[in-house]
């Protein structure tokens, strides 16, 4: 076992050499934008690196925003940039390539041709999206080689051989772009490519890349996060780490955390210890029917030992057992030898601070349930049901509704959480549900909201025209992709298609998101054709 780790270690550390180019870590007041497809939308691998910073640097608040779109190729970013930089970001990430390379063509004559030309055209839309991100210079930029379509495992048929080694070429045109430019670059791919071919060796059905062989499992993004994480220079950045040398009645190292009150008895060794940092909480729940958790991505990377070490090392300790308790709670029992080797009291869930950390994970994932992430930050953890005059005024100011009545959108309340006004409005003849993304601290903001929405809603009919065809010319391909994998339906897409007629026909407009800055988001349900997703 242990030369299995040390192999998948050394093979990781490798890759990264290769592959990644020095990511400056975040810093205080940082706001990032993930711009990816549905991996970064319906994925986790930018909440996990959320939740480490969160942990690992409480006092240093930065914000992380998905602008990650289901479905989406380079054209259809490069098409929607200017809602990203509604954000302000001071750092922008880019990953492309899944959706681009296609999907049905792997399975047609002259495959390999169709999937070049597929390559080029991602690559001539990266430029239109390259010339909008060095629009502003003071922004950082880090691109992202995409995480890999599974080739290898025999979980099941393989549907589209070959597809990964076509977003290997556009992995590799992001690094030439990224050195290029002297932009970061991180690579997911062929480490995750040789994490599975490794297991796969002992388990054939083994992969992180879920069960379409696309969207990465749970494990899956934790790895990405630490490739991610590890390109930072964050490998080796504890928790803390304690030395206390119990003969000689003294503390000889406390990093990142303070070491106080060390009291020496035949009995007894105490201390007071002040973190500065949390564990980073492991998540060892089964998601959608995934056979895989986050916790099972420790067995392929080495992230206990670089990133998440909390260290208590005792040493000049008499032999035998001894017990560690914190705040009065029983924590564990370790002998002498354990102590002075050293424990990662990382591992170690029932620890006061380990509770606080899943506390945070717990509110981490709400957050990234609605696929955006708000900020905040640990200020200071107080008892529950604290007696606070001043912060239940400031609630009770919070709790107040806001409501403007609109002559032309009708009611509309503030959403406190989400800095939107939410409502409904009559559109083609259909209620629509409607969304103002405002700064609910700058009322203009609030009218150039209103004003924009009105000037959709008095020329709606050709709005809705012009998008439907859009989403039509688009996505017609897509759906009859979608439609020859769905093995209930008896419709052939070969001998009767999906029109775009049919298409732009079908879906129906649920909802309209409109910022203060005039850009807007529609939409459409899909009746089905591309299953629970959305247009």
């Amino acid at each position: 076992m242990k030369r299995y780790v040390l192999f998948v270690c050394l093979l990781l550390s490798g890759l990264a050499r290769v592959y990644a180019q020095s990511i400056a870590p975040f810093q205080k007041g940082d706001r990032i934008a993930f711009v990816g497809n549905s991996i970064t939308c319906g994925g986790h691998y930018h909440s996990y690196i959320w939740l480490y910073y969160m942990t690992r640097f409480p006092d240093q608040r930065i914000d992380i925003f998905n602008e990650g779109v289901g479905g989406d190729v380079a054209e259809m970013i490069y098409q929607r940039l200017d809602k990203v930089f509604e954000h302000e970001p001071t750092v922008v990430t880019l990953s492309f390539g899944m959706n681009d390379v296609g999907y049905m063509d792997f399975r047609k004559p002259g495959a390999d041709t169709i999937a070049r030309n597929r390559v080029e055209k991602a690559c001539r839309d990266y430029a239109l999206i390259e010339e909008v991100y060095k629009k502003y210079p003071e922004v950082r930029k880090i691109l992202i080689g995409s995480s890999p379509y599974d080739e290898t495992s025999r979980f099941n048929k393989v549907a589209f051989p070959g597809k990964n080694t076509q977003i290997l070429k556009i992995v590799d045109f992001l690094n030439a772009r990224a050195r290029e430019n002297q932009w970061g670059f991180v690579d997911f791919n062929r480490p995750m490519v040789a994490i599975n071919q490794w297991e796969q060796a002992a388990d054939s059905m083994y992969t992180l890349c879920g069960k379409d062989r696309i969207h990465p499992s749970t494990d899956g993004h934790l790895v990405m996060a630490y490739l991610f994480l590890k390109a930072q220079g964050l490998a080796g950045k504890l928790v803390a780490d304690i030395r206390i040398d119990g003969a000689g009645k003294k503390v000889t190292r406390s990093d990142n955390c303070r070491v106080s009150d060390l009291s020496v008895s035949s009995d007894n060794l105490t201390f007071t210890y002040e973190a500065k940092s949390l564990p980073y909480p492991i998540d060892t729940s089964y998601y959608d029917n995934e056979k895989h958790t986050q916790a099972d991505a420790l067995s392929v990377i080495p992230f206990m030992d670089e990133m998440n070490y909390e260290g208590l090392s005792v040493s000049g300790l008499s032999d035998g057992y001894y017990g560690l308790t914190i705040g009065g709670e029983f924590i564990g029992r370790f002998t002498a030898r354990e102590l002075e080797r050293g424990i990662n009291m990382a591992l170690l869930q029932n620890t006061p601070q380990y509770k606080q950390a899943m506390k945070i994970r717990q509110m981490n994932e709400e957050w990234a349930k609605d696929l955006v992430s708000w900020p905040w930050c640990i200020s200071q953890v107080v008892k529950a049901h604290e007696d606070c005059p001043e912060l239940q005024a400031v609630l009770d100011e919070y709790h107040k509704p806001v409501v403007i009545q609109d002559q032309v959108l009708g009611e509309l309340k503030l959403d406190k959480d989400y800095d939107t006004f939410e409502g409904e409005i009559q559109w083609c003849g259909k209620d629509v549900l409607l969304s103002l993304e405002v700064n609910a601290e700058s009322k203009p903001s609030w009218t150039r909201a209103r004003s924009a929405a009105k000037k959709l809603l008095a020329d709606c009919e050709t709005w809705d025209k012009a998008m439907r065809e859009l989403a039509a010319k688009n996505l017609t391909e897509l759906a009859n992709n979608w439609l020859s994998q769905d093995e209930e339906t008896p419709r052939n897409p070969e001998t009767d298609p999906i029109t775009e007629e049919e298409l732009a026909r079908r879906i129906s407009l649920t909802s309209l998101s409109v910022t203060s800055g005039g850009s807007f988001t529609a939409w459409f349900d899909c009746d089905e054709m591309f299953t629970d997703h959305a247009v």
